[in-house]
């Protein structure tokens, strides 16, 4: 069975904003996941499509506005298990 990180924050929020970003980042900060499309959870399985690590991940969301320019970044970690 798959269990997709859909965050409820992100399809919560984002459905009533613009555009979107979301970021998964490892240990040392490099982006091993993004996507602009709150449609689309992230399923544990880097850019290329192979499976990390369990361990603990860090995530930013990128909120913008659909009246401004603003945006708003929330940031959080996450602990995957296999």
């Amino acid at each position: 069975m798959k269990y997709y990180l859909s965050l409820i924050l992100l399809f919560g929020i984002t459905q009533f904003f613009g555009q979107n970003s979301c970021f998964i980042y490892n240990r040392w900060g490099a982006i091993i996941w993004e996507n602009h499309n709150h449609e689309i959870g992230w399923d544990g399985k880097d850019a290329n499509g192979f499976d990390i690590t369990q361990g603990t991940y860090t995530w930013k969301i990128i909120l913008k506005s659909p009246y401004s320019d603003n945006r708003k970044a929330y940031v959080g970690h996450l602990n995957l298990l296999r």
